[in-house]
């Protein structure tokens, strides 16, 4: 639930803008105000970081005062690149540990190999085998010198989001349909975001980094966007794609939607700009961001979850929910079934009174003691799903066996580029795909994590001609990416034996004594 009032807050290296919206009793959400402040010296940089505490906090009082801003609540937006966002594949594993799980995800970035981010997620998919999960990570140290500087301001940070996913929600704002195929482009000074959607779905989420382009250079801005779309996004046969895009500025959102709408073939569209138009000065159209609108929505816009970097949101009953998973992975009958609820609910009735009566002498022991064991059973849990997957041998692929054949290397080489490409995780990618003998496929690539090169190692595993999978060559480019390279073990013998006409049984006929019948078939 998000506090009964707050301001939306963004700070760049060039400004300070505030918005505020609320929600009537009737349950409508209203806008309240937007305020903006140009920056002549530069308290932030371009990756995030404070550069300035005491201006910075000084600026904040002086913005506060002049625009009479009542409410000392804010939820921060982070929009340097110290913070990232990501989607990703992971092995299916309990609720009560995929926090640890996502944490040890966004570990594997060089921005975090000296601290603990801080981290928020939640799930967007998940079958009997994967989850996809997407994820928000921060440094601390970042985030404690923003909580630092607010407090010395008189500001009390309440709930921290990035600036990308709070762009995103102005647009899911006005995306009323949750029927449609649609995709978001988020402009900002040093990065495009590229996202799919299936109304309120998050299919697909690519960041690329960006120059910042000065006034004037227009045209390589347009020339970026255009490439990095088209080369994103896959047009769907017959149908033209709603693509939504947000840039820096309400203004610039539109100007770059009526570019596109008449210059090229993507017909890229602004979200909401009559909307806020009527409710913010006309002034303010030409610096007021996507983003700070939606941190303003932050809690209120309920068809996307509202990010929270501070305070971990659904982290509370951790017990209660590792208990409930654990009940549903053991089928049990009637009987026991009866007994264990009993059992299990007396468990709990007698631990809670353990605990309300132990908490002051033992419960910070407990809590150290529940975190370690939690960490050991995440790490447990998810080699033992990495490993079950990677060693699975699946079902057959009937379309890849049909190119096989009985010349099993040889022929998946030629094909298999174009069977991989429709299995390659989103934040990941092919370089090479080749054959090293007549039994080793090598397939060569990178991503953005390594857990990405797990899952399409798993998926090539279930190939029914792959005997063995291995990953190798795992490595840490300088630029923060990983490079890998997966081998495939071919074994045809494992293929499906083409009918042979000799096998079958022959009818008696002419060419056969009356009650006669085919040689028996050889095993």
């Amino acid at each position: 639930m998000p506090p009964k009032t707050y301001v939306g807050l963004l700070i760049t290296p060039t400004a300070i803008e505030a918005a505020q919206c609320s929600r009537n009793e009737a349950g409508e959400i209203n806008f309240d105000f937007y305020h903006h402040m140009a920056m002549t010296d530069s308290v932030v940089d371009e990756e995030g970081d404070i550069t300035n505490a005491e201006a910075l906090g000084k600026a904040l009082s002086e913005f506060w005062t002049i625009n009479d801003i009542k409410t000392r609540n804010v939820v921060l937006g982070l929009s340097g690149k110290r913070a990232i966002a990501r989607l990703v594949s992971l092995p299916r594993i309990p609720a009560a540990q995929l926090q640890q799980v996502v944490l040890s995800e966004a570990e594997q970035y060089q921005l975090f190999r000296d601290e603990e981010p801080f981290v928020d997620y939640f799930t967007v998919d998940a079958d009997t085998e994967t989850s996809t999960v997407f994820y928000a990570a921060a440094s601390q140290k970042l985030i404690n010198a923003y909580v630092h500087t607010l407090k010395e301001a008189k500001l009390k940070m309440v709930a921290l989001d990035i600036a990308q996913f709070a762009a995103l929600r102005q647009l899911v704002h006005f995306k009323l349909s949750d029927s449609d195929v649609w995709d978001g482009v988020i402009v900002m000074p040093t990065r495009l975001v590229i996202t799919s959607w299936f109304g309120q779905k998050l299919l697909n989420w690519r960041e690329v980094s960006a120059q910042r382009f000065e006034p004037g250079a227009e045209d390589q801005l347009y020339q970026f966007i255009e490439t990095e779309v088209s080369r994103t996004l896959r047009p769907e046969s017959g149908k033209e794609r709603e693509i939504m895009v947000a840039c820096t500025s309400l203004a610039e959102s539109a100007r770059i939607a009526d570019y596109f709408q008449y210059h090229t073939d993507l017909p890229l569209q602004s979200a909401g700009i009559d909307y806020w138009a009527r409710r913010v000065p006309a002034d303010a159209l030409a610096l007021v961001s996507p983003a700070v609108l939606g941190l303003a929505l932050w809690g209120h816009e309920q068809r996307i979850p509202s990010l929270d970097l501070l305070n971990r949101t659904g982290k509370q009953s951790e017990l209660l929910v590792s208990i409930q998973s654990y009940f549903e992975n053991i089928k049990l009958d009637r009987s026991v079934g009866i007994a264990a609820g009993i059992s299990a609910a007396t468990f709990l009735v007698g631990f809670a009174g353990l605990w309300y009566l132990g908490s002051n002498v033992i419960g910070g022991q407990n809590n150290v003691l529940r975190g370690e064991i939690s960490t050991l059973t995440s790490t447990n849990a998810g080699l033992t799903a990495t490993m079950a997957n990677l060693t699975k041998q699946a079902a057959a692929n009937e379309a890849i066996l049909g190119l096989i054949g009985g010349q099993a290397a040889p022929n998946l080489t030629v094909n298999f580029v174009g069977q991989v490409n429709d299995i390659v995780p989103s934040d990941a990618w092919l370089t090479a795909v080749k054959a090293e003998s007549p039994t080793s496929l090598r397939i060569e690539g990178g991503s953005n994590t390594q857990s990405a090169a797990l899952t399409l190692a798993q998926k090539v595993a279930e190939f029914e001609e792959v005997a063995k999978i291995a990953v190798n060559d795992v490595t840490l480019s300088e630029e923060g990416y990983y490079t890998w390279a997966i081998i495939a073990t071919i074994d045809p013998a494992l293929a499906k034996k083409p009918v042979d006409p000799t096998d079958a049984v022959l009818p008696p006929g002419p060419s056969a004594p009356p009650g006669a019948s085919a040689p028996p078939k050889t095993p």
